[in-house]
């Protein structure tokens, strides 16, 4: 994560980007359900710009790099495109070695219709499908994985408290909305895709 914040921190001062204000744009969900510890949330079918790890730990730096080169202009038509929020991080067990590891960036709604192929071929457009989400939102810094492991299991806790049906525990999102240079009221969430 250390290396992250320094990339992060040394590409906006490189290219002049203000990185401590709000996004612009954040992917459009509508709240069904308030719980107080948890909100169960409809996000409608979507694309979004992805990169997969497949290892014991994730190097976040890794595709977060390779994806803010798509946003940068590593794509078919050479556009620049506006970070959005929140850039998803989903973990799920592949076999007892390792696990995949899916960054993604949501593509703004100007380029939802039709967006620029990435020119790297680690790099793909994922259409997601409509998802109901069970999310928990947190604030701080998230460092390791195991911190959001930690709120994930504490949202899995309350989910199964409430007696939330239909919740894939298997697998998680966490999703992160703010830069590096924010240093307060930082907002982070972990989610659980919800069969309905």
């Amino acid at each position: 994560m250390k290396k992250l914040i320094v990339c992060l921190s040394v590409l906006a001062v490189c290219l002049g980007f203000e990185l401590d204000e709000e996004p612009e744009e954040i992917a459009p969900y509508t709240v069904i359900k308030d719980a107080g510890s948890y909100e169960l949330r409809v996000y409608e079918s979507a694309k979004w710009v992805c990169h997969d790890e497949m290892r014991k730990r994730p190097k976040m730096y890794i595709s977060f790099m390779k994806l803010f080169g798509y946003i940068t202009g590593e794509n078919e038509k050479g556009y620049t495109i506006n970070m959005t929020a929140p850039v998803t991080m989903m973990e799920e067990p592949v076999d007892d070695v390792s696990n995949r590891y899916q960054m993604c960036f949501y593509i703004p709604a100007a380029h939802q219709l039709d967006p620029p192929t990435p020119t790297d071929t680690e790099v793909y457009i994922e259409v997601r499908p409509r998802l109901t989400l069970a999310t928990r939102t947190f604030s701080g810094w998230v460092r390791k994985m195991r911190e959001w492991v930690t709120h994930k299991n504490a949202l899995e806790q309350v989910l199964k408290a409430a007696g939330e049906q239909g919740v894939d525990y298997t697998r998680f999102y966490g999703a992160g909305y703010d830069s590096p240079m924010k240093y307060k009221n930082r907002r982070n969430e972990v989610w659980f895709v919800v069969d309905q």
